[in-house]
């Protein structure tokens, strides 16, 4: 897929082809209910579907990554391309299809569906209008590639018809009330005047003097802070993928599917390696290379990569990846067979298979739910698996780390407690110092707010009470949320609404300054319901509502399916 729209597609599309060149079909990774069931984990993996869409095989799954490539692409969609966005996108995608169906929506007319094609963001031009020559050659391309063909074009621009109608069911007409937009207008149009006065506390650091009983109130009061949560110790057995390269068979065949499915990636590595190549020549012994030699050596890195340049990265990469595939399946037959058997971890029979099978089981030290234990490599979310098992549920899912695949094993459950004060004296003292003394700058602040306040019923305006009290002191004048000054910080915007005029408010602590603000004026404008600007902002808010009720209901609508289907579980 990715090879083809590489070389068919460059010329025509360079922005997206730019875009999809960094997508590699996504692993799925899918968790098959709690344990081992019976049939056997590839028996039960081979049943996986979607809303009746087989998951079960590489083959399947690819083509289903491929489909909703192929129709991100022709939509224009760049952003599906970043991160996880694309996997959640062709479930999403499978979802309002079958959705679509459920409603028994009718499939396009030719009609219809010329309409949606002139539509695709995939085939604008910049000024948004249909470019009727891109899409011919879109045709031509899908005729030259032997993986492709109009038919399968054909049938992802009908899901893809459907799936826009059903999201246009579930989405709903977006209801916004007319009060909510001229709430909104209003808002972002008022005219604000407001004078702010500055205590610095940078080099305020009074002496605190730690009374033992005030110390021992503290913790009392304050225990939380320092409970350790509840940790786990989980033992695991690493199935290490170099264990099974010598396994690992592969057909010419194969070896160039995977070059054509992760050319770009090669291609950079070959060019890479040549650079390196290049710079080693230029390091010799002997001197700097003539200067045709190194034109040469440069037009040795310009020119094109072949399957042969590249053939042996490729072998390498695909051994790799199948023996790590191998290892994950002799996780999954491990885990099984001690399932079966009835083994439990910790038993004689258990230490007996880690013997047999040459496996060496690991424990780790004690940690949180938030925590991955150190040493293990482990990503956050194998860190959460492991820490999700329990006396209930001892065994996890094969669990990928790196190129290797573990098992884990419920080991010992630490309860959550809060440690005696002298075990986290220092920790307490600082803290309580620090209590001591921001009980002190409010104080301050009021005191200062005193004497603002009176200087203000004398008279005096704010800046000059400030200039008496040696504080600093801003005027913001006239401003909107549209164009708020540059200088004003954000929690002083965040404060706004809470303003009332000729009102000094209490002092706000960030960090180390105080502020105190004055409202001097509050202009709201009246809105227009009848402006092209109410009528924009209300359809631009009916839009937001629409999408997110969409978003909302196609997301829950996948979750329980996923779940449903053994693919995802609720704990």
């Amino acid at each position: 897929m990715i090879s083809w729209l590489q070389t068919r597609f460059q010329r025509h599309y360079k922005i997206l082809f730019l875009v999809l060149l960094a997508v590699i079909i996504v692993a799925f990774v899918f968790t098959i209910g709690a344990a081992p069931g019976i049939g056997g984990h590839e028996a039960r993996l081979a049943r996986a579907e979607f809303f009746g869409i087989p998951l079960g095989s590489e083959a399947q799954q690819r083509d289903f990554i491929e489909r909703a490539q192929i129709s991100a692409f022709l939509q224009g969609a760049d952003d599906i391309f970043e991160g996880n966005r694309l996997q959640e996108y062709a479930f999403e995608r499978a979802a309002a299809v079958h959705l679509a169906r459920e409603l028994r929506l009718p499939e396009p007319t030719e009609g219809q569906l010329l309409d949606f094609i002139r539509g695709l963001g995939g085939f604008q031009t910049p000024d948004g209008r249909f470019d009727a020559q891109s899409y011919a050659t879109f045709l031509d391309d899908v005729d030259a590639n032997p993986r492709l063909s109009q038919t399968m074009i054909s049938e992802v621009l009908v899901e893809d018809f459907l799936a826009a109608r059903a999201r246009r069911a579930v989405a709903g007409p977006g209801y916004i009330l007319p009060v909510d937009v001229k709430a909104s207008l209003a808002q972002a149009d008022t005219i604000w005047t407001i004078a702010a006065a500055y205590v610095d506390f940078s080099d305020f650091q009074p002496e605190v003097t730690i009374d033992e009983e005030e110390l021992e109130n503290f913790f009392e009061e304050n225990a939380f802070r320092y409970e350790v949560p509840e940790r786990k110790a989980v033992r695991y057995v690493t199935f290490r993928s170099e264990r099974y390269l010598d396994r690992v068979e592969l057909r010419e065949e194969e070896i160039r599917r995977h070059w054509q499915d992760n050319r770009a990636r090669f291609e950079e590595r070959v060019r890479e390696r040549r650079e390196q190549e290049a710079t080693l020549r230029f390091d010799l012994p002997g001197g700097d290379l003539l200067a045709e030699e190194a034109d040469e050596a440069a037009s040795e890195e310009e020119k094109p990569v072949t399957f042969d340049d590249a053939r042996d990265l490729v072998v390498a990469d695909l051994r790799r990846v199948r023996s790590r595939t191998l290892a994950t399946r002799a996780a999954a037959d491990f885990a099984y067979m001690l399932f079966e058997d009835q083994i439990q971890a910790g038993s004689e029979g258990y230490y007996s298979r880690l013997e047999s099978y040459g496996l060496e089981e690991r424990e780790t030290p004690p940690f949180a739910a938030n925590q991955v234990p150190p040493g293990t490599g482990w990503s956050r979310t194998v860190a959460q698996e492991a820490f999700s098992l329990s006396p209930l549920r001892r065994m996890s899912d094969p669990l990928t780390v790196g190129d290797n695949t573990i098992l884990a094993f419920y080991g010992e459950t630490y309860p959550a407690h809060v440690p005696p004060l002298e075990d986290v004296r220092p920790r307490v003292e600082a803290d309580f110092r620090r209590q001591v003394i921001d009980d002190m700058k409010v104080e301050r602040g009021k005191e200062l707010r005193s004497a603002m306040v009176a200087a203000l019923e004398e008279g005096h305006g704010l800046e000059e009470a400030a200039e008496m009290l040696e504080l600093d002191f801003r005027r913001f004048d006239a401003f909107t949320l549209r164009n708020p000054p540059d200088d004003m910080d954000w929690a002083l915007m965040s404060r706004l609404d809470q303003l009332v005029e000729g009102r000094l408010t209490e002092m706000a602590l960030q960090q180390q300054r105080g502020s105190f603000v004055l409202l001097e004026e509050k202009v709201i404008p009246e809105v227009d319901t009848d402006s092209d600007e109410f009528l924009e902002t209300l359809e631009r808010m009916r839009e937001f509502t629409a999408n997110f009720n969409e978003r909302l209901v196609l997301s829950e609508y996948v979750n329980r399916e996923l779940v449903r289907s053994g693919l995802a579980r609720t704990d």
